[in-house]
């Protein structure tokens, strides 16, 4: 969102409390079910604590409060949870279906620099003089930005959101990279985009039948082939609609959300 300063360690108290904020307004609209991710435990921290107060009535899970296995079988069986994870959350994790609609990312996924590993491949590259942030940190965090979204699609009937909070993704020349990364989606920077959204798929009063969006097959492919099968809900007599799309997904079921204007 425009109104939220880039989160670098000058702006980092006002980025945390624009995200934060943000972050309220998506969940009640959505609510609920959803993931937000961090790259750190002190910020998941500081908006668990926050949360507790701001959604009564919804569950809400943090890592670390119990084993991974354990958080994602409470969390699935909630009709309102919220689930706050750090690394091990931007992959590798199944929710199919209506438990999981919404992922937050707060933070584009950088590594930090003075993590011994990356601090030895950055001088490395430096060496061989190379620019580490262009040839690695950047490449490196777009297949987790990747990982992290494709946490909502798991099955041909999900849906959802996809809310970016780190501005850098439109203010940053290599912001590109990580949009470009993703499949085709709706993008909004509307409050009301997302409530009627929400509306339209939970009360399927319609169906919008998409063009399908070719996706390269490679090792580090995380979108899924489909087939999807789906019964439209108009008020016009029913018909089937049966819709293949060939290394592809229904990107018009996903809204990405970027630039939040009250």
């Amino acid at each position: 969102p425009s109104s939220i300063p880039e989160p670098d360690y000058r702006e980092s108290e006002a980025f945390e409390e624009g995200a934060l904020k943000e972050s309220i307004e998506i969940i009640t609209r959505t609510r609920g079910r959803a993931f937000v991710l961090f790259t750190s435990f002190r910020m998941l921290d500081r908006f668990y604590e926050r949360l507790v107060t701001a959604l009564p009535g919804m569950s809400l899970f943090r890592q670390g409060d119990k084993p991974r296995h354990r958080l994602l079988e409470d969390f699935k069986r909630s009709e309102n949870g919220v689930l706050l994870g750090t690394n091990t959350f931007w992959q590798g994790i199944d929710v199919p279906g209506r438990a999981l609609e919404c992922v937050i990312i707060t933070k584009l996924p950088f590594k930090v620099p003075d993590d011994p590993l990356t601090e030895a491949r950055i001088e490395t590259l430096r060496t061989r003089g190379k620019n580490p942030f262009i040839h690695y940190q950047v490449p490196q965090a777009t297949v987790m930005f990747r990982q992290g979204f494709g946490r909502l699609i798991r099955t041909k009937r999900d849906y959802g959101l996809i809310a970016i909070l780190d501005r850098r993704v439109k203010t940053r020349g290599y912001g590109k990279i990580f949009l470009n990364s993703l499949p085709k989606c709706r993008e909004t920077s509307l409050l009301a985009d997302i409530e009627n959204f929400f509306t339209r798929f939970q009360t399927r009063e319609e169906i919008v039948t998409p063009k399908p969006y070719s996706v390269a097959e490679n090792e580090e492919n995380i979108l899924p082939r489909i087939s999807i099968h789906v019964d439209s809900h108009r008020k016009e007599p029913a018909k089937e609609m049966k819709i293949k799309m060939e290394g592809g997904i229904q990107y018009k079921k996903f809204l990405l959300a970027i630039g939040i204007i009250h």
